[in-house]
């Protein structure tokens, strides 16, 4: 909270803060309400077939992956467009590619236990990511335009949009 300057000279007084924007207080609603229902969905509509234990702990390991990922995409992105002043379009695009990059390492070497990395294997995640990154990238920079989002936080809901495409899209294809 930051204080302000009342009308006695060196008295401070805690300052209200400020309201969310309306549309991310939309976006926290929805979001919150998808990922109570997404709870009860058997595992992705039942895509996963066998062990379901075996498909949480990858679920839960791809999503701390992820996690570090987001790590990496915020960082790059805070230094590339907020420190650089590189468009933003691109600034999101290259952070995205190095969380990418961060990702396939731990997901293969952990998430999945894939052993030896293969170009093949990285060709695959790059392309599931790829779709990701088009996903990832427009709600960025559509939350930031169209609805005045500050740029980190739409970069966050738009991480967010891609992540059940990617755990998919890899768990059935990339490491299948």
């Amino acid at each position: 909270m930051i204080a302000s300057v009342t009308e006695k000279p060196g008295e401070l007084k805690p300052a209200l803060p400020e309201p969310a924007h309306p549309a991310t207080v939309a976006l926290v609603t929805l979001g919150s309400r998808a990922m109570g229902r997404l709870a009860h969905v058997p595992l992705i509509g039942g895509a996963f077939q066998g062990d379901r234990e075996k498909t949480l702990r990858r679920l839960i390991k791809f999503g701390l992956v992820g996690g570090s990922g987001v790590v990496v995409n915020m960082a790059a992105l805070f230094l590339l467009h907020g420190v650089l002043a590189m468009p933003l379009l691109v600034a999101s695009a290259l952070a995205v590619e190095l969380a990418i990059i961060n990702n396939f390492v731990w997901n293969n070497a952990w998430t999945f236990r894939a052993g030896t990395a293969s170009w093949s294997r990285f060709v695959r995640f790059n392309g599931v990511s790829l779709v990701g990154l088009v996903l990832s990238t427009a709600a960025t920079v559509a939350l930031v335009n169209g609805l005045g989002l500050y740029y980190l936080m739409a970069n966050l809901v738009a991480i967010g949009c891609a992540t059940t495409w990617n755990f998919v899209a890899n768990s059935l294809w990339t490491w299948s």
